[in-house]
């Protein structure tokens, strides 16, 4: 198998795979049915539908990221990204996905996964005071969803109001990242005045 691999947590932009054609003319060919399935299972897998507990413009994602021969099986781990904590829920609406055409493939959730997902709602104390600070600083102010991951995670799901804000940059995890000297001077004062406000207010 070949690819666009970064690492192993992002999707690449194209795969090639070497597989085997069927041969006519062969007196015997074997073939591993359950790899078979597992395969064909894997489009239910990144399309079933978890409860969540907050909306994203991402929506669900799943994406197949890593294969393994475990002994006598065939393991996928797949990657969920929705906006849920609920591990069972994410195993059972997987379950659910599977259910119909695929006997015989279990669906596991180990551990917590990443931890949890970020929401904080708009009209949150800190989200508006965040506004403010920023135009404070002649900085617009846009409350938005962004892709990524940080430490937010953690505490969102606790109910613990949580954001992210930093400076400008690009090419992330990539040749030639780089950031902007002036946005870093803007978040620091950010930060400083935002925690000035959350005592004072």
């Amino acid at each position: 198998m070949r690819g666009s691999f970064v690492k192993s947590n992002v999707t690449p932009t194209w795969v090639e795979a070497d597989v085997v054609v069927p041969c006519g003319d062969c007196p015997r060919q074997e073939v591993d049915v359950g790899l078979t399935n597992l395969v064909k299972a894997l489009l239910p897998l990144t399309r079933f539908v978890p409860k969540v507990k907050a909306q994203s413009v991402y929506g669900v994602t799943s994406t197949p990221n890593v294969y393994r021969f475990v002994g006598d099986y065939h393991e996928f781990v797949v990657n969920v990204r929705a906006m849920t904590d609920d591990a069972r829920a994410i195993e059972e609406a997987m379950a659910d996905a599977l259910r119909e055409d695929f006997q015989g493939i279990e669906v596991r959730v180990e551990g917590e996964g990443g931890g949890g997902y970020l929401y904080t709602p708009r009209d949150s104390r800190l989200v508006k005071l965040a506004g403010e600070v920023l135009g404070e600083l002649g900085v617009e102010a846009r409350v938005v969803e962004m892709a990524g991951a940080s430490d937010a995670r953690y505490f969102s799901p606790l109910g613990i109001e949580t954001i992210d804000f930093g400076p400008i940059g690009g090419n992330e995890h990539g040749p030639n990242e780089y950031v902007s000297l002036r946005s870093l001077d803007v978040t620091s004062r950010f930060y400083s005045l935002l925690v000035r406000r959350l005592l004072s207010s």
